[in-house]
C-alpha cells in the first residue's frame, strides 16, 4: 500500500511553522471529491493536535492552522484563504480562472492561489474516457505554474500517457 504521500507534501508547509521561517503561509490541498476532502480534514486536524502536543512552539499556531474545507457549496466560502484549506479540484479551477475579488478584503482567490502550496492529491481519480478532464486538469496545473505557485500532485499510480501530458 502506498503510505507517506501526505506527510511527504504537508510535513514541511508544518515545519515553517515549527522553526518559525514562514516563506509559504498557506497550503490548499485539493482532493478531487467532497468525501475525501472530509477525511482529509480529520486527518489534518490529528496532526495538529499531536503537533501541538509535542512542540510548543507550535501551539501558537494551532487555531490559526485549523484546516478550513471548502467545496464549492459553502454558506460562508473563506476564498482559499485561510492559511490551511482543504479544497476539491473543481474549487481550485475556478478560483484560479474567475479573478473574483473577495467582498470583505481587497485580495483575490488568485492571489490566496499564488501564496500557496498547492497539493493535488489522488490526481489518478481525475479522469473520463475522453481524457478530456486529464488535459483540463494539465492546462490548470500549467497555468498555476507560470507564476511559480509551488505545486505538488500526488497519486498512488498516473497513467503513462498523464505523466506525459505533465512533463
Amino acid at each position: 500500500p502506498a503510505r507517506g504521500k501526505t506527510e511527504a507534501a504537508v510535513a514541511p508547509f508544518l515545519a515553517q511553522f515549527v522553526s518559525g521561517e514562514v516563506l509559504l503561509p498557506r497550503i490548499i490541498y485539493a482532493t478531487p471529491t467532497q468525501t475525501l476532502l472530509y477525511s482529509m480534514v480529520r486527518r489534518f486536524e490529528g496532526y495538529l493536535e499531536a503537533l501541538s502536543q509535542a512542540c510548543g512552539s507550535f501551539a501558537a499556531w494551532r487555531e490559526k492552522l485549523s484546516p478550513v474545507a471548502e467545496h464549492g457549496l459553502d454558506v460562508d466560502p473563506q476564498y482559499l484563504v485561510p492559511r490551511f484549506t482543504v479544497s476539491t479540484y473543481d474549487v481550485v479551477a475556478y478560483a484560479w480562472t474567475a479573478r473574483r475579488t473577495i467582498p470583505w478584503r481587497p485580495f483575490t482567490t488568485r492571489g490566496a492561489l499564488i501564496s500557496s502550496l498547492v497539493v493535488f492529491d489522488e490526481a489518478h481519480l481525475v479522469q473520463d474516457s475522453y481524457t478530456y478532464s486529464q488535459r483540463v486538469f494539465v492546462k490548470l496545473v500549467e497555468t498555476m505554474a507560470r507564476p511559480g505557485i509551488p505545486i505538488v500532485i500526488m497519486s498512488a499510480t498516473l497513467p503513462n500517457k498523464f505523466v506525459e501530458e505533465l512533463e
